[in-house]
């Protein structure tokens, strides 16, 4: 165990490997889009109650006797007010991005789109999704012959529960919305019963589409999770702990990593997290300093990873393997 928090983590051999073969996914979750200027879960959550002040809905005491209440529980309170009142949440509004951060949003999704070309994200917001693509020409290789390809001008959106599939895993330049997007508020994961219809252990009776994608991922890819800190830790334990990363299959040595930042005065605490993270998830935590540029430095960490680690196109033997196992 290191005695001391670097302010740029060491890149483990494994996130290398798996970034030059082109299997690396990136899995981000709200400090990424707090860091451009979004809110947080509580911002959000007091935001969506906000929208519901006024005659003959909530008073401005019903909301602050509110605040005090899990940002899950507030957003199962606000859809059902909501219904109540006939009053539809303009989710899209609460997630604007302040223009103030707009440059450190730009930089971070900047150094993310070279880091990766599929994502996965349980944020609403579009900030993933307005990434702009490298102009870099890839190769793409067919059995006796290669064409080349270059990318497209925009990054393919996948939102849908139905829609979370080990092919649309597969497909370079998309951004896959695990808890569904403000293109389509209704559908969005919000709510208590949301998270438990989403993610409920019914296999034996009708297949959970959400388990399978997620293990799906878990085994056949390198995950690098970006903006979860303490705050997230009961979201992360949901996904991880249901479909708990796996060693991988036929050989393939799938490893998985979350960045997370501490101050200096929390070596401890790092150092029973990532025995914790390590034993009861499978992930290795990378942890960075905080003390100088707090959750800003995450940033740096980003560029200083895309700078030694772009991403490659996805390998000929992946790319066989992979459709070894669809044709499974």
């Amino acid at each position: 165990m290191d005695t001391k928090i670097e302010q740029i983590p060491k890149i483990p051999q494994g996130l290398r490997d798996a970034a030059q073969q082109g299997v690396l996914i990136p899995f981000v979750g709200a400090g990424a889009s707090r860091l451009a200027g979004s809110p947080g879960w509580d911002g959000f959550a007091d935001g969506a109650l906000c929208q519901l002040i006024g005659r003959g809905r909530l008073s401005y005491a019903e909301v602050e006797q509110l605040r005090g209440l899990s940002p899950r529980v507030k957003l199962s309170l606000a859809r059902a007010f909501a219904e109540r009142f006939n009053q539809d949440i303009k989710y899209s509004e609460l997630l604007r991005n302040n223009s103030h951060q707009k440059k450190i949003g730009d930089r971070l999704y900047t150094a993310l789109a070279r880091l990766g070309k599929t994502f996965v994200t349980t944020n609403y917001d579009e900030w993933l999704d307005d990434m702009i693509i490298q102009n870099v020409t890839g190769v793409t290789r067919v059995v006796g012959q290669s064409q080349s390809t270059t990318a497209p001008e925009a990054m393919r959106v996948v939102y849908k529960a139905a829609e979370l599939t080990y092919a649309n895993l597969d497909c370079p330049y998309t951004v896959i919305h695990l808890h569904g997007s403000v293109k389509d508020p209704d559908n969005m994961i919000l709510t208590t019963g949301d998270y438990v219809r989403h993610y409920a252990n019914d296999r034996n009776r009708v297949e959970n589409q959400v388990l399978t994608f997620l293990n799906n991922l878990f085994t056949r890819r390198t995950v690098l999770f970006v903006g979860y800190g303490l705050e997230e830790h009961e979201l992360l334990e949901q996904i991880i702990i249901k479909e708990r990363p796996a060693s991988g299959i036929d050989g393939i040595s799938v490893q998985h990593y979350l960045l997370q930042g501490f101050f200096s005065h929390e070596l401890k605490l790092m150092e029973h997290l990532s025995s914790y993270y390590m034993n009861e998830c499978g992930i290795e935590l990378l942890p960075f300093l905080r003390d100088d540029k707090d959750h800003e430095q995450l940033v740096d960490v980003l560029e200083n990873f895309a700078e030694q680690t772009p991403a490659s196109s996805p390998m000929v033997l992946q790319e066989l393997i992979d459709m070894e196992h669809l044709l499974q």
